[in-house]
């Protein structure tokens, strides 16, 4: 493990964009590739991100499933979508979209208050009169759709009072939940970083999908912006080096 003065000169070292100097090449097949490591860094940013074609399947299924539910369901807010595709953080190859329903208390709550298994699997039953290929996920949180381009993960829910949401639990209960002030939170930071949080934060998931997941995404976007926090971000590889040293540490402190 590095300490802390050997995570500092990694990083001085590394923040020299003349460190990266490299002679352009090609590879085995006569491809031309990055001329610079910190090129190569903004290609790799290029190259997760959704294409044109999952973007358009990703709007048009979400305004499709929030315009099913205000038409089928009795809503407290309209769906609007969360997690990473709402936090312009998603990389690909991940490809769903996440997306919040809040469903009105007055007309459901009472009747699945007691049980959000049931509620959740009511609620499953109704997107089968409109749409295939629905699932409760694994761990009982919500009910994904398989688009093949694009798959939707829907959470229900119900508006918690004070602020946030409940959503089920998995065990038949409810968790508190409140993404709009994880959006805001990641959105403030990313202003306020010169707009360089977010591309860390996506090379930063890129690397842990890469080396067995052992983190999970939401977690490595909270662990990179509190990192980052009021600190002038440096060249993708200094804050690569920096980060990934921090997010080692963090983990095994965990242990």
């Amino acid at each position: 493990m590095h300490t802390g003065d050997q995570r500092a000169r990694l990083a001085a070292r590394l923040s020299s964009p003349a460190a990266y100097n490299v002679r352009a090449f090609a590879d085995g097949e006569g491809h031309a590739v990055a001329s610079t490591v910190i090129k190569g860094f903004d290609e790799l940013l290029g190259n997760l991100a959704l294409t044109d074609n999952q973007e358009a399947a990703a709007r048009s299924r979400r305004d499709g499933l929030a315009g099913f539910f205000t038409k089928h369901l009795a809503m407290a807010e309209s769906a609007y979508g969360i997690g990473s595709y709402a936090r312009s953080t998603l990389i690909r190859p991940e490809r769903d979209i996440d997306l919040l329903a809040p469903l009105s208390a007055n007309e459901y709550w009472q009747r699945y208050k007691d049980d959000s298994n049931v509620f959740l699997y009511w609620f499953r039953g109704k997107l089968n009169e409109g749409y295939e290929k629905t699932r409760v996920s694994s761990r009982g949180l919500s009910v994904k759709l398989d688009f093949s381009i694009i798959e939707a993960d829907v959470v229900p829910c119900f508006v918690r009072r004070g602020e946030g949401y409940l959503m089920p639990n998995g065990a038949r209960g409810w968790l508190a939940t409140n993404p709009r002030f994880h959006m805001k939170l990641m959105a403030d930071s990313n202003v306020a970083s010169g707009s360089r949080l977010k591309p860390l934060a996506k090379l930063a998931k890129a690397w842990n999908v890469a080396h067995s997941h052992h983190l999970g995404s939401f977690h490595v976007e909270l662990m990179v912006e509190r990192m980052w926090r009021g600190r002038a971000i440096p060249s993708w590889p200094a804050a690569m080096a920096s980060t990934l040293s921090q997010l080692s540490y963090d983990r095994a402190e965990l242990q």
